[in-house]
C-alpha cells in the first residue's frame, strides 16, 4: 500500500510516518511533501497513492488550495486543528480526520476506518472542493441598517441584546432597550449571526449571550432564562434544546 504524507513540520511528518508504519510495517511512505506547490506538481506527475495524509495549514497556505489546482481522487485522512463544529464536514467528506496532535491510537483508528471503507470508494463522490467550502471562514453581519425617527442608522451587533418576532414582525431590542424593526425572520437571522455570540432559544427569541445573567432549571428538562434587559415574556429553553443551550454558554 502506497501513502502519500502531506505534513510542512518535518518533526510531525516523522512521527506521523512511524505510526503508520508501526500500524502496519509493509506501508510505503512514497513521499514527503510539505507545500502546496510540490503537491499539486507530485499529484500532476507521480502515480497515484493509496491513501493521503494532508494536513490542513501549510507553509505556503490552506491545503485546500490543492484541491482546486488538481483533481484528487485518492482517499484522504486530514490533520486539522479544526475544533469541533467544523468535524462534522470532515465525516462527510473524507475517510477521517485526526486532530493534532497526533497519536498512534488516532492512526489505528483512521486505518481501520480506511480499511473498512475500501470496497466503498467512489472517485466521484470524493468530493473535496465541497469539503473546502464547508470549511471557509464565515462571515457574519456585523451591523444591521435601521430605521430611526426619520433617518437610517447603522446598528452593531454588539449593541443588541436579542431579536424577537412580534405581531408578525421581526425586532431589535438594544441593550439600551431601544426597539427596532427590520426586514428579516427569526430564520433568516439564524444564517447571519455568528453562533459564538446568539442562540435560537425558541421561536420567538434569538439571545445575545451578553444579555443572559442567569439561568435556572425549569419543569419537564427546560430551563428558565434571566435577561438584562428583562423580556415581557419569560424565555423558556425546551428540553430538547437545553444541552447546546449549556454548551454554547460554556464555550
Amino acid at each position: 500500500m502506497n501513502i502519500l504524507i502531506v505534513e510542512d513540520e518535518a518533526l510531525a511528518a516523522q512521527k506521523l510516518a512511524r505510526f503508520i508504519q508501526q500500524y502496519n510495517a509493509s506501508f510505503n511512505i512514497v513521499s514527503v511533501l510539505d507545500s502546496i506547490e510540490d503537491t499539486v506538481h507530485y499529484l500532476q506527475n507521480a502515480p497515484l497513492p493509496d491513501l493521503i495524509f494532508l494536513d490542513i495549514h501549510l507553509a505556503d497556505g490552506n491545503s485546500f488550495e490543492i484541491f482546486k489546482k488538481v483533481e484528487v481522487k485518492t482517499p484522504i485522512i486530514f490533520a486539522t486543528a479544526y475544533d469541533e463544529y467544523a468535524l462534522s464536514a470532515f465525516e462527510l467528506n473524507s475517510v477521517d480526520y485526526i486532530l493534532k496532535p497526533i497519536k498512534q491510537a488516532q492512526i489505528n483508528r483512521s486505518l481501520d476506518k480506511y480499511f473498512q471503507l475500501k470496497e466503498s470508494f467512489q472517485p466521484q463522490r470524493l468530493d473535496y472542493s465541497q469539503l473546502a467550502k464547508m470549511l471557509q471562514p464565515q462571515h457574519y453581519k456585523a451591523r444591521f441598517m435601521v430605521k430611526y425617527q426619520n433617518k437610517i442608522i447603522s446598528l452593531n451587533t454588539t449593541e443588541i441584546a436579542c431579536f424577537f418576532a412580534e405581531d408578525g414582525v421581526t425586532c431589535i431590542l438594544t441593550f439600551n432597550q431601544e426597539k427596532f424593526i427590520i426586514d428579516y425572520t427569526l430564520d433568516d437571522l439564524e444564517g447571519m449571526l455568528n453562533p459564538a455570540d446568539f442562540f435560537r432559544a425558541n421561536r420567538k427569541y434569538i439571545l445575545a449571550i451578553q444579555m443572559i445573567i442567569e439561568v435556572h432549571a425549569y419543569f419537564k428538562g427546560r430551563l428558565k432564562v434571566i435577561t438584562s434587559p428583562s423580556l415581557a415574556d419569560e424565555v423558556i429553553i425546551s428540553n430538547q434544546r437545553a444541552n447546546n443551550f449549556k454548551e454554547w454558554l460554556g464555550k
